[in-house]
């Protein structure tokens, strides 16, 4: 059919048919496009078991554990890569992973690996802490890189997924990454830009229990934060009982803080089993874990679509 034979009822009805879409590839991370409780089950039940062994940052078995992620990640499409730097002595390596996205703009999504090993002969999975997060940010990255490979719109910003290492011994992962912040520029990861205008934290995601979770963030916040969590409250069973935490240095999220970036830290509480050798994967609600993953992708959503812009698709310009 030559374009001159189209006539403009048939015009009309394929603009409205592209309308439709874009609106449904514009509506964010969808269950088909994204996780399963059995996916997160396995990645967590990897990460978490023995021959991972517990995970000390520079052993042999965090090195097998982010051997899993980066495997995982680039058998969906992305290209992962190792931030390598020394402390203390000790060789380290973050993870990164990243959706280009339309400006040069960025917010991070993060997630501790490593754990305490092992003590007394005994190895501390850290199911919950925080092979669980770990989990949950490997499944929104591929489920957010497979969005974008079929939408016809960019993301307005790019997102930048880092598994850190060094928490457990004081966020070493988190603030080299801050110092030394990597972010995508025409799909390829580059060093020294600038930081981010975002961080998402997960960190223990694994034991959603009647409706708990914890959340924190700055008190000043050039990101509409407050709205965006007051609205995804109203849509989430687990809303009501969402309690704010202070700004204590008690997870990754901190050395992002302490630059004045706006963070959300997402956490569903301490237990019993919290660094003993029974925080297993047997005892991960995972179907919590969904749900907290849903939550996390809405958020970042909004948080890429705060303060509206205009997209022009004839040009493919931005006007910020």
């Amino acid at each position: 059919m030559k374009l001159s034979d189209i006539t403009t009822r048939e015009w009309i009805w394929i603009v409205i048919i592209e309308v439709i879409v874009c609106a449904i590839l514009l509506t964010g991370w969808s269950t088909a496009q994204g996780q399963t409780v059995d996916e997160l089950r396995d990645t967590v039940t990897y990460i978490a078991s023995d021959e991972c062994g517990g995970r000390k940052t520079a052993s042999p078995g965090i090195y097998r554990a982010q051997q899993y992620v980066t495997e995982k990640l680039r058998d969906a499409g992305l290209d992962p890569r190792y931030q390598e730097f020394r402390m203390r002595g000790v060789k380290c390596r973050n993870i990164v992973a990243s959706v280009q996205g339309y400006s040069n703009q960025y917010i991070v999504v993060g997630a501790h690996l490593d754990h305490i090993g092992t003590q007394r002969r005994r190895v501390m999975n850290g199911a919950d802490d925080n092979a669980s997060g770990s989990a949950m940010a490997l499944a929104m990255a591929i489920a957010l890189h497979k969005q974008q490979s079929t939408s016809l719109v960019p993301l307005r910003h790019s997102v930048v997924f880092v598994w850190f290492t060094g928490e457990e011994h004081g966020f070493w992962g988190s603030e080299y990454f801050v110092k030394n912040p990597l972010a995508p520029v025409h799909g390829e990861l580059k060093t020294g830009i600038s930081l981010p205008i975002f961080m998402l934290n997960l960190d223990m995601v694994g034991r959603l229990s009647g409706g708990y979770s914890d959340m924190g963030y700055p008190p000043t916040d050039p990101l509409p934060v407050v709205e965006i969590l007051e609205h995804l409250y109203t849509r989430y069973d687990f809303g009501k009982k969402i309690v704010f935490l202070g700004e204590g240095a008690n997870s990754d999220h901190y050395p992002f803080h302490q630059q004045g970036i706006p963070y959300v830290f997402l956490h569903t509480g301490l237990h019993a089993d919290y660094h003993r050798f029974t925080d297993d994967a047997d005892k991960i609600n995972y179907e919590g874990m969904l749900k907290i993953t849903h939550f996390a992708q809405d958020l970042v959503m909004a948080i890429l679509g705060a303060n509206t812009i205009e997209y022009d698709f004839i040009n493919g310009v931005i006007d910020e």
